[in-house]
C-alpha cells in the first residue's frame, strides 16, 4: 500500500513539474509570452522551377496570439527581395494556439538559380522576420540521352532519355528523323519507360526502338539525322524540349538514289557510290534500264556516258544504274538527263555598287550562274587577257577571284568545262579611287585626246536615262548634282526630246555643263528617225527659232548655217532643245542658280566646259546641240566635248567638212556589226562631225541576228544594243 501511495505521488510530482522540465531542457528556458518565428526548406521541396517551404510560429505561454498575415519575400540577391505573390499556405496548429505552422509553395523560379528567402509575420500587430535561408533551385528538364547503337543497312536501334526534376506529366515521348537535317519527321516512340528516382530528385522517361519504322529499309552508306524531344505537361500549358542534333551513316554501301549527268559528259560512276570509303574495297559490275534506246548510254569500265544525238533522249529524261556485287548485292540509282549549260551569266559587286569599276590594291570575287540553273559542273576555266591589270587569284566551285593592281583595262574570258564550252567575256576596268577627279583630268586638262573613262561614263549615263535613282548614282558619283531632266515629249505626238542636264565644279575651278540626250525610245523617236531629208525645218519652229536667235544678237548667217545640210528630224529635236532653254535655271555656283539661255550668252559660258554626249538618235542630236553651243553661243571648241555611241549619220559630207575644224573633241565609238551608224550614207546623210573609233567584238561572241528593240530584225542589230556597248570598252582602239 505504502509503495502503490508512493508510485502516485510521484507521477502526480512529473505532472505538476513537466512544463518546466520541458523548457528547461535547452539552455535557457522560455519566457511566457514570448514568440519566435522560422523557416525552412520542406521535405526535398526545391525543383527546377518552384519550391516548397515550412514557416513555424512558436509563442509561449497559454494565453494565445492572433496572427495577421504570413508574407515570404525571394529574390536572387540578399540586398533585393521582393514579395512573392501566386503561392499557396497551409495553416497547421494545436488546440491551445502556442504553435503555427504554414506550408507554402513558391512558383515562377528559373532552373538552376540560386534564391535567398525570408517570411515576415505580423502577430498581435507587432512583426516578426524570420532567418533568411538559400537555396539553389534544380537545372530544367532536359534530353540526358540520344543515342543510336546496331547500326546496319537496314536499321539502327535509338534509345532517349529524359530526367525532368519537376515531375511533370509528359504528353508525347520521341524523335525527329530524316535524311537531312532540315526535313526531319517527327515520330512519337510506341512504348517508354517512366519512374520516379527520388535519391536524385528527378523523374526519369526512357525510350528504345528501332528508327527504321515509318521509312522501311535505311539505305546503305547514307547519312541519317535524328533529334529525341519530350513535351511536357508544364504549368498551364506544354513544353517542348529538344535534344542535341545527331547523326549516323549505315553501314555496308549503296547508290546515292539519284544523280545528274549532263549529255556528252563522261561521269565517273563510282561517284556514285556513299560512303565513298567503300569505293576502294568493292569490285562492282555496272548496268542501265530504262530510257536508253538507239544506244544513247554507254558502259565501259566504271564510265558512264550519255552520248550527244538529236535522237532519244531529252532533257528530263531517266534512266537507271545498277551496281551489283559478285554475292548478290545490288543498289540502284535514278540519273536524270540534263543539257549542256545555253549560257553563262556574272554577278558582282565591285567598289561603288553601281558602275562595276574596281579599284587599284583591292580584291574581288565574281559569281558563275549557268543558265539552266541546274547545271551541275562548276568548273571553270579562266583567262585574263592582261594580268597586269588584273590576275586571277582563285577559280573553284563556280567563284572566280580577282585581284585588281594597277589601272587600265582586262578582258575577262570564262568558260565552261567540256564539250560544250559555253563562254563569256567580261571587260574590268580598274582605277585608283578618285572616279570625280580622273573625269575632271581627262575633260579638263587641255589635252584634246580619246578618253576611255569620259566613253564608259556616257554609255552608263545612256543606259540609265529611264532610272532616275542609278541616274544620279552615276551622277553623284562623278560629282555632279542631282541633275535637270527634261522630257519634252509629255506623252503627246509631237516630236520632242527627252534629256538631262547637271553641272559640276571641276577640280580645276572651272564650271563643268553635262547634256546626254536619249537614245530612241518612243514610237514618236522611231517616226522621228526615219526623217532622212534635209529639208528645211517646219517654217513655225524655223521662225521661233530665228526670232529667239536673233533677240541674243546671233548673225543670221550663222542661223541659216545651221539650220540647212542637217538630217531633219535629229535637227527638229535638236531645235526643241534649244527653244527650251529658257524654260529652266542650272547650278552655277554654290549659291547661285541661273537661267540656261542667261548663261550660254553670258561670259561665263565661255570659260566653262560642255561635256555632251547620246546613244543612237540621242548621239546625233547630241553633236547638233553641240554645233548650236559653237556656231550659236560662240562657246569656245576646246571647251567643247561631244562623245557618242552608236550614232546615226547626221550631216551632208559638205556641211561636215566646214565643220571639222569646229569640233576637235567629239568622238564617235561604233561597234564593229552596228548596222545604225552606217545608216544615211546612200540617202545624203553622209558623215558624222568627229573621229569614229572602232569597238572590236569579242572574237568569242557569236553573232545574234535578233534586235533588242522587237521586231526589227536588221542583221547585227544586236551589236547597237547599250548594254553591249558597255561591255567592249577593253577592244576600243
Amino acid at each position: 500500500m505504502k509503495k502503490s501511495l508512493a508510485i502516485i505521488l510521484a507521477i502526480l510530482l512529473v505532472l505538476l513539474l513537466f512544463p518546466l522540465i520541458s523548457e528547461g531542457f535547452g539552455a535557457t528556458a522560455k519566457a511566457a509570452g514570448s514568440i519566435e518565428v522560422s523557416l525552412s526548406l520542406y521535405g526535398s521541396g526545391v525543383r527546377s522551377t518552384y519550391v516548397t517551404i515550412q514557416q513555424l510560429l512558436e509563442a509561449y505561454g497559454s494565453g494565445g496570439v492572433n496572427v495577421s498575415s504570413v508574407n515570404a519575400y525571394i529574390g536572387t540577391t540578399s540586398s533585393d527581395l521582393k514579395w512573392c505573390d501566386g503561392w499557396d499556405g497551409v495553416e497547421a496548429y494545436n488546440p491551445v494556439r502556442t504553435w503555427h505552422g504554414y506550408l507554402a509553395t513558391i512558383h515562377g523560379l528559373l532552373p538552376n538559380t540560386k534564391y535567398y528567402l525570408n517570411s515576415v509575420f505580423v502577430i498581435d500587430g507587432g512583426t516578426y522576420k524570420t532567418n533568411t535561408i538559400t537555396f539553389t533551385t534544380l537545372p530544367a528538364a532536359s534530353i540526358t540521352k540520344s543515342v543510336v547503337s546496331e547500326i546496319s543497312a537496314e536499321d539502327a536501334t535509338l534509345t532517349g532519355e529524359v530526367d525532368d526534376p519537376d515531375f511533370d506529366d509528359i504528353v508525347e515521348f520521341g524523335y525527329y528523323f530524316g535524311v537531312s537535317e532540315n526535313s526531319l519527321a517527327k515520330i512519337r516512340c510506341k512504348s517508354y519507360q517512366q519512374g520516379a528516382t527520388w535519391n536524385t530528385g528527378k523523374d526519369r522517361a526512357v525510350f528504345s526502338e528501332k528508327v527504321s519504322v515509318g521509312y522501311g529499309n535505311l539505305r546503305a552508306g547514307s547519312k541519317y539525322y535524328y533529334q529525341v524531344f519530350c513535351v511536357l505537361k508544364h504549368g498551364d500549358g506544354n513544353t517542348e524540349i529538344k535534344g542535341k542534333l545527331n547523326n549516323f551513316i549505315a553501314s555496308g554501301w549503296a547508290l546515292v538514289p539519284t544523280a545528274q549527268i549532263t549529255r556528252g559528259e563522261t561521269f565517273d560512276l563510282t561517284k556514285l557510290i556513299t560512303p565513298s570509303s567503300a569505293v576502294s574495297k568493292l569490285r562492282l559490275s555496272w548496268s542501265t534500264a530504262g530510257f536508253t534506246d538507239f544506244n544513247q548510254v554507254s558502259i565501259k569500265g566504271n564510265k558512264l556516258r550519255v552520248i550527244v544525238s538529236e535522237l532519244g533522249m531529252r532533257r528530263g529524261s531517266k534512266f537507271s544504274v545498277t551496281a551489283s556485287t559478285a554475292d548478290g548485292k545490288k543498289s540502284t540509282c535514278v540519273v536524270t538527263l540534263l543539257d549542256w549549260p545555253k549560257a553563262i551569266e556574272y554577278s558582282y559587286n565591285f567598289d561603288d555598287g553601281l558602275l562595276g569599276f574596281m579599284t587599284a590594291g583591292s580584291s574581288y570575287s565574281i559569281n558563275v550562274d549557268y543558265s539552266p540553273s541546274d547545271f551541275v559542273d562548276k568548273r571553270l576555266k579562266c583567262l585574263s587577257t592582261n594580268k597586269s591589270i588584273v590576275s586571277i587569284t582563285s577559280n573553284e566551285n563556280g567563284s572566280i577571284g580577282l585581284k585588281a593592281n594597277k589601272t587600265g583595262f582586262a578582258n575577262l574570258l570564262v568558260s565552261s568545262m567540256g564539250s560544250a564550252n559555253v563562254k563569256k567575256g567580261a571587260v574590268l576596268e580598274v582605277r585608283n579611287g578618285n572616279y570625280a577627279r580622273d573625269l575632271d583630268a581627262a575633260l579638263c586638262a587641255g589635252k584634246k585626246q580619246f578618253s576611255s573613262l569620259a566613253s564608259s561614263f556616257t554609255i552608263y549615263a545612256a543606259l540609265y536615262t529611264d532610272n532616275q535613282g542609278k541616274l544620279e548614282g552615276l551622277l553623284k558619283k562623278a560629282g555632279f548634282a542631282s541633275p535637270t531632266v527634261r522630257d519634252l515629249s509629255n506623252g503627246g505626238n509631237n516630236q520632242k526630246p527627252k534629256y538631262i542636264v547637271t553641272t559640276k565644279r571641276a577640280t580645276n575651278g572651272r564650271l563643268l555643263v553635262y547634256i546626254n540626250v536619249r537614245g530612241s525610245k518612243s514610237l514618236q523617236d522611231w517616226m522621228n528617225n526615219l526623217q532622212f531629208g534635209t529639208l528645211p525645218l517646219d517654217q513655225q519652229v524655223t521662225d521661233a527659232l530665228t526670232a529667239r536667235l536673233k533677240a541674243r544678237e546671233v548673225p543670221e548667217p550663222s542661223i541659216v548655217r545651221w539650220l540647212t545640210g542637217t538630217h531633219m528630224g535629229f535637227q527638229e529635236y535638236a531645235a526643241a532643245m534649244i527653244l527650251d532653254e529658257s524654260k529652266y535655271d542650272i547650278q552655277v555656283s554654290t549659291m547661285q542658280r541661273m537661267n540656261m539661255e542667261d548663261f550660254l550668252f553670258s561670259s561665263d559660258a565661255k570659260n566653262a566646259e560642255f561635256f555632251i554626249s547620246g546613244h543612237s538618235m540621242g548621239g546625233a542630236v547630241a553633236a547638233i546641240y553641240a554645233e548650236h553651243l559653237l556656231t550659236h553661243c560662240m562657246i569656245p571648241s576646246k571647251n567643247v566635248h561631244v562623245y557618242t555611241h552608236g550614232a546615226p549619220k547626221e550631216y551632208k559630207t559638205s556641211k561636215r567638212d566646214k565643220l571639222s575644224s569646229k569640233f576637235i573633241d567629239a568622238w564617235n565609238l561604233v561597234n564593229a556589226g552596228d548596222p545604225v551608224p552606217k545608216i544615211g550614207a546612200r540617202i545624203g546623210i553622209g558623215n558624222r562631225v568627229g573621229k569614229d573609233r572602232q569597238y572590236y567584238k569579242n572574237s568569242s561572241q557569236k553573232k545574234n541576228l535578233s534586235f533588242f528593240l522587237e521586231p526589227y530584225g536588221l542583221p547585227g542589230a544586236e551589236e547597237h544594243n547599250p548594254v553591249v556597248y558597255k561591255s567592249r570598252f577593253a577592244y576600243t582602239q
